[in-house]
């Protein structure tokens, strides 16, 4: 759908496409920065849990 649009807004320049895939990329980052993160705090909890018993 977003290329449909994109071909009817007609042709993109590639200085548009790249600086439209690094915010692309920036956005994947984060996004995959903050499921570690998440991630990383359950891995922690794991080892408290055993010590617990």
């Amino acid at each position: 759908m977003k290329q449909a649009a994109a071909a009817a807004a007609g042709p993109r320049s590639l200085t548009n496409e790249m600086a439209d895939l690094d915010a692309e990329v920036a956005t994947l980052r984060r996004q995959l920065a903050k499921k570690l993160i998440e991630q990383n705090a359950q891995l922690r909890k794991i080892p408290a849990s055993f010590d617990a018993r």
